[in-house]
């Protein structure tokens, strides 16, 4: 190809791309957008479901009137506009029913739970649940990764460093912690135990 050609093509290209980009920037913000509202909407017929099955006897008016409660309904919809997760969906949902009802509406640092769940990733809230719900086999009552990676291969198809990789996730969270002491040294891992926030945290977004 000679110099001429090329630099033909050059120009030609960097028109049209000055051409098409516009219009690709305008399709994507118009998908994006729509994306985000259907997003929205999922989450409000969630919420709306789950609120209708209340039992009213448990329910806390002082929370339904409080500013806290306003808060944290502008946040979980920002945060549902953002995610494709469904886990995320329903835990966002499960924590802003048990912010209205007793005795899990008087929970403090309501605000912080939220900002973690926003943060989490599906793995990470599976790996939480199994280390929650866990029953550790051992007189110390401690639950070491290859025990949590045999559950979690035989319910999600995980190997171990899929396993471990979620655990660390946490770790970073502040959701669970590594204590060392594994009882299969070649696999690493150590012994795991969740900590007062991911207890919190479980029990916010429980259903």
């Amino acid at each position: 190809m000679t110099p001429e050609k090329k630099e033909f093509l050059l120009v030609a290209t960097t028109a049209a791309l000055s051409v098409i980009n516009p219009v690709m920037g305008a399709v994507a913000s118009t998908t994006l957008w729509v994306w985000q509202k259907g997003q929205v909407k999922q989450f409000e017929r969630l919420l709306e479901e789950k609120l209708q099955r209340i039992d009213q006897n448990k329910l806390d008016k002082s929370a339904l009137e409080s500013n806290e409660l306003k808060s944290l309904m502008l946040q979980a919809v920002e945060t549902a506009s953002q995610t494709a997760s469904n886990l995320k969906l329903e835990a966002l949902a499960n924590a802003l029913v048990n912010s209205v009802v007793l005795p899990t509406s008087q929970l403090t640092g309501k605000q912080a739970l939220l900002r973690v769940v926003s943060q989490m990733s599906n793995e990470e809230m599976i790996a939480l649940t199994a280390l929650y719900y866990h029953k550790p086999t051992n007189e110390n009552k401690y639950s070491f990764l290859d025990d949590l990676a045999n559950d979690l291969f035989q319910e999600q198809g995980w190997d171990q460093e899929e396993v471990l990789v979620a655990y660390e996730g946490l770790k970073q969270l502040g959701l669970a912690g590594n204590f060392g002491l594994s009882n299969n040294p070649e696999k690493g891992g150590g012994r795991w135990e969740i900590t007062a926030l991911g207890r919190r945290l479980i029990q916010w977004c429980a259903p």
